[in-house]
């Protein structure tokens, strides 16, 4: 009887699946891919010549998997800045940044904007050159 037993039991390890599921915890947060989120200014999409007076919004959006912390932005000329824009970890970080064009004829506005993940990692910065004519 013992050894049916034994015979049995080496059978049905034998037969078992090649693979095992692996255990497995769940991770507290999203994985450090190492890489920065990934920035876009879709107004405008490219550089562009504006009127004196026009109101204008530049648009955008910073997205990384691992969560944005912070967008920054940098103006060269004109007379707007930009505090930074917390991105409180979330995946998407849109935003509107208003240009004032009045009383700026012959300016060349160089907006220049980057975001930072959670774990630090710098994304590349993306730039617009606004000129108001």
């Amino acid at each position: 009887m013992l050894k049916t037993a034994a015979w049995l039991a080496l059978v049905v390890l034998l037969a078992g699946c090649d693979e095992r599921e692996r255990f497995t915890l769940p991770t507290d947060g999203p994985a450090n891919d190492e890489e920065g989120p990934v920035t876009d200014i879709d107004i405008p999409g490219q550089d562009t010549i504006l009127n004196p007076g026009e109101p204008f919004v530049v648009g955008g959006r910073s997205m990384d998997s691992s969560g944005v912390d912070t967008v920054y932005i940098a103006i060269d000329g004109g007379v707007v800045n930009f505090s930074p824009i917390p991105g409180e970890g979330a995946d998407t970080v849109r935003f509107g940044l208003p240009i004032p064009t009045l009383g700026q004829s012959g300016e060349v506005i160089t907006i220049t904007v980057r975001g930072v993940d959670l774990f630090g990692n710098r994304g590349a910065p993306v730039f617009r050159q606004l000129t108001i004519q």
